[in-house]
């Protein structure tokens, strides 16, 4: 028989009890990925449906339910019954583990073959039956059409299963027992879809356009365990929720058990309810008990010394196996999915040494001594990892408190507002005591006292007697306090007030500062976060080094290696598109150098016209006669670029408003002559999409979505854009298609996509015949949820306009916020670096630090200026069009010189760059609305997508979400955004 290997491995793992199954035919659908679906006939039981569509299949306690149906669809079993959902565009499948069936016959010829059709995802095993062996079988539908979605058998079958496909796949079952299909009918319910079921396009190759050569990437290559690894449920009471105080009782526990009850085990612990181990420990079940000094108290207490004493009840109980055979399965390209046990393993395991050294935050970790400290001021500093952040600096409170205010703080009283600004800038923020010693005791600040340290008193007896907390200090620990008239920290609650003074506080070392930052700090952290790419390096190197993974105790325990040196990727540079101007111009096509060129010698290929114009002089120290030359001399340039640009300003009616001049700068020359794949054959809109969300202490901002399609094909170059206000921190785009009762019309439908659509075609003359959509800001455990829901929407948005209009979709997702970095192999070769010091514009990365088998790359698009540039990852959710490596990559680096704004080329495609700048520039059309907590004011304005007199849009928990101002219709057709 000719099987796949797995399959194989496992039918010789069975033994002989199973040849003598000769009763059983089975169907064996698998795919390249290693995921492998046995589908099995008992008793002849097989109920079969017919219809046009995609084949799904699904067993109930031994029945085939063989379904066929228009469109994609989902299939359950929910309590021995099939469950069908119909969903446009997606399909979902239950998996049935090959070690849960047994399968065999001896007697059966085998035909393997590879659905080419489906981009290589499916890989079917047919396993044909000789009609003897089973009587009740009829002959199924001969097909005198040779199937097109496989390879030729070899010969003739006995039973031939016959696919034919005629503008759709076409199938036909005969019913292979003698059941009545009408039974399998009543059967099937309605089951929601899963986004789990959708499979993201594999890779159709690597690319092989461009000039190859090697990079450097801050990846490093792990050499995987082979080992037997455990895990293992904690439970710990009382419950807290601080995975600090977890991780300390459990370094308590291993620190006590570890060779008298561990068996010499050194788990790894992810601070909240798992725990693994290379191997198994002597128990299955055991419980714990553990004591823990306090060091922190929040509640305070009084001002009594004895720390408090905790004790922990821990409970360890085997879980499961932690099998890293998958893995290695995954990096091979034999599994679909990425065994999210096994990465969480390893990263667990990593993690473990670094945060005892380091300040974890999210995935990332910070120290101070990881490259230099910067000041950021306000009492704030910035500490590096990949990526910097802001960090409370470590400063007495009454030294912080002076830089927040900016003054001496001993000069004059607190006013109202900074005691506001103070309390807003501490509360939350851990201090330690410093006035017992060495007993640093450490205290969460809740807020401020209102009165001031020389009026505050307390009880310090039960008798009643009250002493000041100015008289207090000084019996009791001989401390005079100098600063009486500042408030107290309030470090306790209402019940139990424990004050402490300003001077006797330190901030604790390593709390990030999460509010936003202002625009000085953030100046401040843009400078010391710009580092040229071989100063990076060299840090990243220093920092690995220092991180010594070859002496980690949790590694070689669970027998991690990791090479530290740069992982070497091959990398290709794409060429620079030719760009077209005006033929009057001197030079009617330029070719970029190092993803730049100026405008020089040219005019714009279609120049916009300016009638109206005024210039206004806000400053004093410009004379009217220089303004009037900047004037005239702007006049000039504007004529000679190419543009219709009135000589003389003129004050226009009060009535006009500022608008964007249209018209194009420059265009693609492959646009032009119709040269680009996939775009160029057939009307094309390319979209872009993204959410912005509030900044951080923003808890009712609404997110703004904004979508920006191109209008003008081939040359797609100007993209008209329409924005949205949408739930807080809601990532997927709810504007994109809607639907809505209208009292007059009924049910109307609306949204961003069918409205780009219906502009697209009253712009070109045609509708698009391919939609090409750039999906910014998703990151990847949300790439199932967006793009069933959007991919859904533009579905809709389609058929809303004409029945049976779906173009197809090729949906990408464009991350910026990751911490990929690519070095030149030689920093010194001038020929593979730009001015700054890093890679060419056009380097394409698609192989070892991407997916093993999804369609993704890594595109340095741009020419650094300064620091170190960051490649854009885009990841193919879905393609129905069915690109090439080589034509995504090229595409998506030509449409990078496309953008309006300047003449180089940029980091990400244009697309999503304009969505970007629309949703920012529609934020400000609500932040003057917007208070200090961050909670909208109520307003009229009618929002764009919804119907006449809808005044806001209700969300989850029946909060109303203010829309934007309506966009004129002058103002959607120009990119008012750039």
């Amino acid at each position: 028989m000719v099987l796949h290997s797995e399959l194989r491995e496992v039918l010789n793992s069975m033994g002989e009890d199973v040849v003598g199954c000769l009763n059983r035919v089975a169907v064996v659908v698998g795919n390249t990925r290693a995921v492998v679906d046995i589908i099995r006939a008992v008793e002849g039981k097989v109920h079969t449906i017919q219809a046009e569509g995609l084949l799904s299949i699904r067993v109930v306690e031994g029945q085939v339910h063989i379904i066929q149906v228009v469109g994609l669809l989902t299939i359950r079993a929910v309590e021995d019954q099939v469950h069908i959902t119909q969903v446009v565009g997606l399909l979902s499948i239950n998996h049935v583990t090959i070690k849960d069936v047994v399968v065999h016959a001896p007697e059966v010829e085998c035909h393997s073959h590879t659905m080419a059709d489906l981009g290589g995802v499916v890989d079917v095993v047919f396993l044909q039956v000789h009609q003897e062996q089973f009587p009740s079988c009829t002959k199924p539908h001969m097909s005198n059409t040779k199937p097109r979605w496989f390879h030729q058998p070899h010969r003739e079958l006995a039973h031939p299963l016959s696919l034919r496909r005629s503008g759709q796949v076409q199938q036909q079952f005969q019913q292979l027992a003698t059941r009545d299909q009408s039974s399998t009918s009543q059967a099937i319910q309605i089951a929601p879809p899963s986004s789990k079921s959708v499979r993201f396009p594999l890779r159709p190759g690597k690319g092989t356009y461009g000039d190859r050569c090697i990079v450097k990437a801050n990846h490093f290559f792990a050499e995987l365990p082979d080992k037997d690894l455990h895990q293992y449920d904690v439970s710990i009471t009382p419950e807290v929720t601080s995975r600090g105080v977890n991780r300390a009782v459990m370094f308590e526990l291993v620190t006590l058990y570890r060779y008298s009850h561990l068996g010499g085990r050194l788990p790894a612990y992810d601070g909240r309810k798992s725990l693994y181990t290379a191997g198994p420990l002597p128990f299955a079940s055991r419980t714990f008990e553990i004591t823990l000094q306090d060091e922190e108290d929040s509640l305070g207490g009084g001002q009594g010394t004895q720390r408090r004493e905790r004790l922990f009840r821990v409970v360890i109980k085997f879980a499961a196996r932690a099998d890293l055979h998958h893995l290695a399965m995954f990096l091979a390209g034999r599994q679909a999915d990425a065994p999210q046990e096994a990465l969480q393993v390893l990263d667990i395991v990593l993690r473990e040494l670094p945060t005892t050294r380091y300040s974890p935050v999210g995935r990332s970790f910070y120290s101070p001594n990881l490259g230099r400290r910067q000041q950021l001021g306000e009492g704030l500093e910035s500490w590096r990892d990949m990526s910097s952040t802001a960090f409370i600096e470590p400063l007495p409170v009454i030294d912080f408190v002076a830089q927040l205010l900016n003054r001496d703080i001993s000069v004059r009283p607190l006013s109202d507002s900074d005691r506001v600004k103070i309390k807003k800038a501490l509360r939350g923020v851990k201090v330690e005591v410093t006035h017992r010693g060495n007993m640093r005791r450490k205290y969460r600040i809740s807020g401020l006292t209102s009165q001031a340290t020389r009026e505050l008193s307390f009880p310090v007896d039960d008798r009643g007697t009250v002493k000041t907390v100015v008289q207090y200090f000084l019996e009791t620990y001989g401390f005079s306090i100098q600063h009486t008239t500042l408030p107290c920290l309030q470090v306790g609650n209402q019940q139990r007030p424990n004050y402490l003074p300003m001077e006797v506080c330190k901030i604790v070392e390593g709390q990030r500062y999460s509010k936003r930052l202002n625009e000085k700090q953030i100046t401040a952290l843009l400078k010391v976060t710009c580092q040229r790419p071989q100063e990076r390096e060299l840090d990243i190197l220093r920092t690995v080094s220092h991180n010594a993974y070859h002496e980690d105790q949790y590694a070689q325990e669970f027998g991690i290696k990791i090479d530290e040196r740069l992982a070497s990727v091959e990398a290709r540079v794409l060429p620079p598109p030719r760009l077209k101007y005006h033929d009057s111009g001197r030079e009617k096509d330029v070719l970029p150098r190092v993803g730049q060129w100026n405008m020089m010698n040219k005019k714009m290929v279609n120049g916009g016209r300016v009638n109206n114009w005024a210039c206004i002089n806000f400053s004093r120290n410009v004379q009217d006669s220089a303004a009037r030359g900047f004037c005239h001399e702007l006049a000039i340039m504007c004529q000679i670029s190419g543009m219709d640009f009135a000589l003389e300003p003129v004050l226009p009616p009060l009535t006009a408003r500022p608008e964007h001049v249209g018209g194009r700068n420059t265009v693609l020359v492959d646009a032009l002559t119709r040269r680009i794949p996939l775009v160029s054959d057939r009307p094309t809109i390319i979209f872009g999409a993204d959410v912005t969300h509030p900044h951080p202490g923003e808890d009712s901002s609404p997110s703004i979505a904004a979508v920006v399609a191109s209008q003008d094909w081939p040359e797609v170059t100007k993209y008209a854009g329409l924005v949205s206000a949408q739930a807080h921190r809601q990532e997927l785009i709810q504007d994109l298609f809607k639907v809505w009762q209208d009292p007059h019309r009924g049910t109307v439908t609306g949204g961003m996509i069918k409205e780009l659509l219906i502009s697209f075609k009253r712009a070109t003359g045609q509708k698009p015949q391919r939609i090409i959509f750039y999906r910014d800001g998703v990151s990847e455990g949300q790439f199932y949820q967006v793009l069933l829901y959007e991919l859904d929407a533009i579905r809709k948005a389609c058929a809303s306009l004409e029945p049976n209009y779906q173009p197809p979709v090729t949906f990408v997702v464009v991350q910026k916020r990751h911490h990929t970095r690519l070095f030149a192999n030689n920093h010194n070769d001038q020929r593979t670096v730009d001015r700054s010091g890093n890679i060419l514009p056009g380097t394409v990365v698609d192989s070892k630090i991407c997916h093993p088998t999804e369609f993704d790359f890594y595109l340095c698009s741009h020419a650094g200026i300064q620091g170190t540039s960051r490649p854009a990852h885009y990841h193919v959710l879905w393609d129905e069009n069915k690109f090439t490596a080589d034509e995504l990559q090229t595409l998506t680096n030509n449409l990078c010189y496309t953008y309006a704004r300047c003449t180089r080329s940029v980091s990400i495609v244009p697309p999503a760059y304009y969505a970007h700048l629309a949703a920012f520039r529609a934020r400000f059309y609500m932040e003057p609305e917007t208070s200090d907590s961050g909670s909208m004011a109520s307003g009229a304005a009618t929002s764009r997508g919804l119907p006449p007199g809808v005044r806001s849009a209700r969300v989850a928990g029946n909060v109303a979400v203010r829309p934007l101002p309506a966009l004129k219709e002058n103002v959607k057709r120009v990119m008012f955004y750039c």
